[in-house]
């Protein structure tokens, strides 16, 4: 290892003009706009920094800290794909390399070699690894937008057109009952109908207000006690706990694993027919622990459809943000929905 801030004399500006003429010659689409071949050689050289410091010598001067860096959320919403990202990377090293190599003293080694490539390695890995998280929270957050989008337009549907079909065959069938009093057996056949339409405006009601229900700006424990305190009295009883510290998750993240716990809740109340309570609880720590547990009947995993909606979107959802999602029942002992996602830093 180089004595610590040993100064050192290298001609960066013609290592950064070696990687720009790569970046060009390899038809790299990020060189093509000013602004990205700017942020992409601002970025080389904060890595040749890096790595002559973690190398033992003095650095060139400031650099912005990488992690005050967005350039992988810029990326996603510029919908630049990141083939052309990790290309730049991939060119980034194998210029900066040799380069190094040429203009280092001491280095002219096995282990010298391995100490450069190794420390460039990792400045540029960090780099990479830090702005594919951010390219991913924008498109998770894209797709809870388009889910929230896609939720409101079947919200709508259903207040518009099924609510009130359903309503207008109420009204013929209140006309018809008025008209029938002649009729032995008329009345109980269209009271029986009028209930039943009756309950299927109220699913649909219910079903409509549920779709536009969001997490919006709230933190996921406050929509998740909201939701709860929403739902009024019930039958089953709602506790809900959150222990350890919350921390802010990416919005996307957040939208998705509300929905489940609302899907989870809305299960619980149409299919544990004798559960009296459910339980709800937030768990923060190296991962996030959601569950949602209930005393009900509980029921054989294997008799549930293999297309079963509830358990199929939930297992969805919790999929496209890197989370794991388990069902556990016993017929007699209740049904638990245990979501487990690792927080990142954590």
């Amino acid at each position: 290892m180089q004595q610590a801030d040993r100064p050192i004399a290298i001609d960066w500006k013609d290592i950064l003009q070696r990687y720009r003429r790569a970046l060009g010659a390899a038809g790299n689409g990020l060189v093509l706009n000013p602004t990205t071949e700017g942020e992409l050689v601002h970025r080389a050289y904060g890595i040749m920094d890096e790595t002559l410091v973690a190398l033992g010598y003095a650095s060139l001067g400031p650099t912005d800290p990488f992690l005050n860096d967005l350039t992988g959320s810029k990326r996603a919403q510029q919908s630049v794909h990141p083939s052309a990202s990790l290309q730049a990377a991939q060119i980034m090293f194998d210029t900066l390399l040799p380069a190094l190599m040429e203009q280092l003293p001491d280095v002219d080694t096995p282990d010298g070699a391995v100490a450069v490539a190794s420390a460039l390695n990792d400045s540029i890995m960090h780099r990479v690894t830090f702005a594919s998280v951010q390219y991913v929270d924008v498109l998770l957050q894209h797709l809870s937008v388009a889910h929230r989008e896609e939720r409101r337009h079947i919200a709508r549907d259903l207040h518009d057109d099924v609510a009130h079909g359903i309503a207008a065959g109420i009204q013929r069938l209140e006309l018809s009952q008025r008209q029938s009093r002649s009729y032995e057996g008329v009345d109980e056949l269209i009271e029986t109908a009028i209930s039943v339409l009756r309950g299927t405006f109220d699913q649909v009601h219910e079903l409509a207000s549920e779709l536009r229900t969001v997490l919006g700006p709230r933190s996921l424990a406050q929509g998740i006690r909201d939701h709860i305190a929403d739902m009024g009295e019930q039958d089953v009883k709602v506790l809900f706990s959150s222990s350890g510290s919350e921390v802010e998750i990416a919005s996307g993240s957040a939208e998705e694993i509300f929905l489940i716990f609302r899907e989870a809740i809305m299960n619980c109340r149409k299919h544990a027919r004798s559960a009296t309570q459910i339980e709800v609880t937030l768990t923060w720590g190296t991962e996030l622990l959601l569950l949602v547990a209930d005393n009900g009947n509980g029921f054989r995993p294997e008799d549930v459809p293999r297309k079963s909606i509830g358990i199929w979107s939930m297992g969805e959802r919790s999929a496209a943000i890197g989370a794991t999602l388990v069902v556990n029942s016993v017929p007699g002992s209740g049904t638990r929905v245990e979501l487990r996602m690792p927080l990142k830093g954590a």
